[in-house]
């Protein structure tokens, strides 16, 4: 969903690449709009139709080359949908759509359904099967290749698989920003792009659904083209004012306090796994002293990361990560407590299926979005510095981090250029906006879904307890609420399924965490939360 990586290790193990395809650019043709095939797998009986869209690659520029976009309609099953329909903004920034369309499309889109409205799918500029895609497949492979801390039968330190990583990262930048114009891969490009979408298939208002980097999109979409806009949901809100390197530290520690809290607070889990920070902690330190082998299977193929080194930061990434899925969260105490004792088979499980395998996020996509509209905006050279050093703790982890000088190198090769001060102004609006957060979420905090609904007069936000980050996907409390903002005409939703949910820690009570697969890493419809 995957959603935003500030550290070298998220941006290792998270940043899914598919291959680089070296396309020219193109001057705009006649057939800007055209109905083609869908090339992409496709969920068993359902009814879609698949565009391409020829679009400016910089709206600024005069003789700007084009992009195009790539557009699914799901149409809704009986055939007589609303006129407005539901138009979905991926995370990432990067996120890929259409090819992860057949595993999320049972728990993530066909419950919308019930909006009686056809669902809008496209490719962002930069991503997946728009073209040109920012991809970058040397550095991808070699994510996956180095897990184990060795090349040509040479062991390799922490440092040199980051030295060696950071090449190939440069080396893509430089090769991208050669072919490409990267100042027009960003959020205002991309609003135009959904304006542009709605109106090729000729629509005179749609309803936006943003996951994560899709709701700062989605606002970006609110503050440019209000008039198209009927309804918005809001998933996970990435307000434009926020800073995602400077406030992960914190974000994230929230999620780490709100956990160890409320373990401490459930007789059954404290009793279990009693001082759990403590042994949180003390794990990290352990691990990354002395590290463990583990063979990680990839949840996805045939393929098994041998030899993956499991260090202390390995493992606070993989927690890290692990707050992102609703039902993971019950499983950390446990997990934590097997980590302690150096058992990690069941983790073994959950590397593999974090290992960069799959085709998600586009890389440059990424960097170009995140250079204009967040580093831009750091007030210091230390901004990122100094967010860590309030988190002693996690020292370690945060010296793995991208520095404030890796982040400046790398927005300097991919040469995605400046943005307005607008881009880092909170939207007002009145466009009445449904926003959504879970508890847990450790990279947009509830605090920012709070922040944006008290600038949008005519929202209503609601918190989902025991919940991680894009409840919308699948949990079935958040798409009822959902589908009741899309179905009325006001914002007082029926909210009432959230006070049943809570957390129920697994191995608290022995006895109901004894398959390995239920660390939910073989749901295809589980991993699909951004």
């Amino acid at each position: 969903m995957r959603v935003f990586y500030p550290t070298r290790l998220l941006t290792r193990t998270l940043i899914l690449l598919s291959s680089l395809f070296l396309l020219v650019p193109i001057q705009a043709q006649q057939n800007d709009f055209l109905q083609v095939a869908c090339d992409f797998p496709l969920p068993f009986g359902v009814r879609l139709d698949c565009y391409t869209l020829r679009v400016p690659e910089n709206r600024t520029d005069p003789d700007s080359n084009t992009v195009t976009l790539s557009i699914a309609v799901l149409r809704h099953p009986d055939g007589n949908p609303e006129a407005d329909p539901i138009l979905f903004l991926q995370g990432g920034p990067g996120g890929n759509t259409l090819d992860t369309l057949q595993g999320a499309y049972n728990s993530r889109f066909e419950p919308l359904f019930a909006t009686n409205r056809d669902i809008i799918l496209f490719d962002q500029r930069g991503v997946g099967r728009s073209t040109p895609a920012l991809d970058c497949d040397v550095y991808q492979r070699a994510t996956g290749n180095l897990l184990d801390y060795e090349i040509d039968g040479r062991d390799l330190s922490t440092e040199e698989v980051e030295a060696l990583l950071d090449d190939l990262l440069l080396s893509c930048a430089e090769l991208l920003s050669g072919l490409y114009d990267l100042s027009g891969y960003n959020s205002a490009e991309s609003a135009a792009d959904v304006d542009a979408i709605r109106s090729a298939l000729g629509y005179e208002q749609i309803n936006l659904w943003g996951i994560s980097y899709g709701t700062r999109l989605a606002l970006t979409v609110m503050r440019d083209y209000p008039d198209s806009i009927n309804r918005v949901v809001l998933d996970s809100a990435y307000p434009l004012d926020a800073n995602l390197f400077t406030d992960y530290p914190a974000s994230f520690n929230r999620s780490l306090d709100t956990l160890f809290s409320a373990c401490a607070s459930d007789d059954a889990c404290n009793e279990t796994f009693p001082d759990l920070e403590a042994v949180f902690y003390r794990t990290v330190d352990d691990l990354n002293r002395r590290p463990l082998r583990l063979d990680a299977p990839d949840a996805f193929s045939n393929r098994v990361y041998e030899d993956t080194v499991f260090t202390g930061d390995l493992l606070t990434e993989m927690v890290f990560r692990m707050f992102y899925v609703t039902n993971l969260i019950p499983r950390l105490p446990q997990l934590i407590y097997e980590a302690s004792e150096r058992d990690v088979t069941r983790w073994a499980a959950l590397v593999g299926w974090l290992a960069p395998q799959r085709d998600t996020i586009s890389v440059g996509m990424y960097y170009a979005v995140q250079c204009q509209e967040e580093i831009f905006f750091n007030t210091s050279d230390t901004a990122v510095a100094d967010a860590w050093a309030s988190f002693p703790l996690m020292a370690s982890f945060a010296a793995r981090s991208l520095t404030d000088a890796d982040l400046a190198l790398f927005c300097d090769t991919f040469s995605a250029g400046e943005s307005s001060a607008i881009e880092n102004m909170p939207v007002i609006s009145d466009i009445p906006t449904l926003i959504l957060a879970g508890e847990y979420d450790p990279i947009t905090p509830p605090e920012w879904g709070q922040r944006v609904a008290d600038r949008l007069p005519d929202s209503v936000y609601v918190e989902f307890p025991a919940s991680g980050h894009g409840v919308s996907s699948s949990e079935d409390c958040a798409q009822s609420v959902v589908v009741d903002f899309l179905t009325r005409d006001d914002t007082a939703v029926d909210a009432r399924c959230t006070r049943t949910l809570r957390l129920q820690f697994s191995g608290a009570r022995r006895g109901d965490f004894d398959n390995p697969n239920s660390a939910g890493v073989i749901s295809s419809g589980t991993l699909m939360a951004e």
